[in-house]
């Protein structure tokens, strides 16, 4: 893909997209990775609250 690889010069035969297919891959990880925090929000055992989502870093008080 990087030296404008083309499938039609080396494979006559087989027509298919590789483009189209990267295109979609990478569609569906985008959406998986979106839905994962949001289906935690819903989970309860664990009860993550939404900034815990947008600000996932913790920090722990000291013990006196």
């Amino acid at each position: 893909m990087a030296f404008r690889y083309s499938p039609l010069r080396y494979w006559p035969h087989r027509r298919f997209n590789y483009f189209r297919l990267h295109n979609w891959s990478g569609y569906i990880a985008l959406s998986v990775s979106i839905l994962h925090p949001i289906v935690l929000l819903f989970n309860k055992t664990t009860r993550f609250r939404v900034m815990d989502l947008v600000y996932p870093v913790q920090f722990s008080k000291p013990a006196a």
